[in-house]
């Protein structure tokens, strides 16, 4: 929902906010599942994969 609201407040819905096809894609990948996680143990997820625009970024090992 940070997403959706987020490109909705800069009245770009149409461009991001959404996994839909021909919208941007900026995502992370995390090595665990944050809502199966305790509060106190999110600090230590650690992200796997980054993409921005669609594009692989930051692939595992280059953090």
């Amino acid at each position: 929902m940070h997403t959706v609201n987020a490109a909705r407040l800069r009245d770009e819905e149409h461009l991001c906010g959404t996994l839909t096809p021909g919208r941007f894609a900026d995502l992370i990948v995390w090595d665990q599942y944050p809502a199966h996680c305790p509060s106190d143990a999110l600090r230590d997820l650690n992200p796997t994969r980054t993409f921005v625009g669609g594009l692989l970024v930051a692939p595992t090992g280059e953090w």
